[in-house]
C-alpha cells in the first residue's frame, strides 16, 4: 500500500528515489544511506544489496525456483545465484529445469576447443595446489577454513550429481525384463527384495519385486517403475 501510494501517478521509467536536487539516487548514495540506517539500528552488514539479497532468498525458499531468480537478477547461471543467496548450488534442482536444447548448448560447449576438458583440468589443478599446500606452516586458520568450506561444497555437488546419474541410469531399465537375485522381503511394504543376478554393476540400488517368490531365488521381473534410483517391478 505505501509504495503503490509512494509510486502513484509517476511513470514506470522514473527514478524511485531521488537526491535532494532531484537527481536520481546514484548507487554509491543508496549505499551510504542504507549502510548508514543499518549502523544506527545496530546492523553493520547492511549494504546496497541487501533487500536484493532478502527477497531473493525468501521467493527461493518459498518457491524453489532458482530459475526464475537468475533471469530476474540477470545472473549467467544458477549457480552464480545460489551463491548470491548463500545456499549451496543442488545439481537435482538444475538439471531437473534443464531444456534439451540447454544440454545440447551445453554437450557443444564442452567440446568446442576441449573447452570440458580444460575445465576439469584446471579443478584438478587446483586440488593438487591445495593438497601440496596443506602441509605449508605459513598458512594461517582462515586458509583452512575456506579449504574445509571448498570441498565441503564440491563433496556435496558430487554426491548430488552421482545421484542424479544413478536415477537416470536405472530409468532406462523400466520396460525390460531383468533376472533378479530375491535377497529378502521388506517389512514396510511386503515387497520382496532383491538386486540383478550376480549383483551386476549396472544397477546400483534395490529392486523392489512384487508377486509370489521365496528368498534365494533368481526369478525374472518386468521393471515398471524407478524412485530414487531403486527399480520397482512384478515377478513374470
Amino acid at each position: 500500500k505505501i509504495i503503490a501510494e509512494y509510486t502513484e501517478g509517476k511513470p514506470d521509467d522514473a527514478p524511485l528515489f531521488r537526491g535532494m536536487k532531484q537527481n536520481p539516487v546514484s548507487r554509491e548514495q543508496a549505499y551510504r544511506a542504507l549502510k548508514n540506517a543499518g549502523t544506527r539500528i545496530g546492523l553493520g552488514t547492511i549494504g546496497a544489496q541487501t533487500m536484493r539479497k532478502t527477497f531473493a532468498w525468501k521467493y527461493y525458499k518459498n518457491t524453489g525456483d532458482i530459475y526464475y531468480l537468475t533471469n530476474l537478477l540477470n545472473h549467467a547461471s544458477p549457480s552464480v545465484t545460489f551463491r548470491f543467496i548463500g545456499e549451496k548450488p543442488r545439481v537435482d534442482t538444475i538439471a531437473s529445469r534443464m531444456t534439451p536444447e540447454e544440454n545440447m548448448r551445453s554437450r557443444r560447449k564442452l567440446f568446442q576447443d576441449a573447452a570440458g576438458i580444460g575445465r576439469m583440468e584446471a579443478v584438478k589443478d587446483l586440488m593438487n595446489l591445495l593438497e601440496e599446500e596443506m602441509d605449508n606452516p605459513m598458512n594461517n586458520d582462515a586458509f583452512y577454513g575456506r579449504v574445509d568450506t571448498l570441498l565441503t561444497g564440491m563433496e556435496d555437488l558430487i554426491r548430488d550429481f552421482q545421484s542424479r546419474i544413478m536415477e537416470d541410469h536405472a530409468r532406462t531399465f523400466i520396460g525390460k525384463t531383468l533376472d533378479i537375485l530375491i535377497e529378502g522381503i521388506d517389512p514396510d511394504t511386503g515387497d520382496y527384495v532383491g538386486r540383478s543376478y550376480m549383483d551386476s554393476p549396472d544397477i546400483d540400488g534395490i529392486v523392489y519385486v512384487r508377486g509370489v517368490t521365496v528368498p534365494g531365488n533368481i526369478v525374472p521381473v518386468k521393471i515398471t517403475e524407478e524412485e530414487n534410483g531403486n527399480l520397482y517391478g512384478s515377478v513374470l
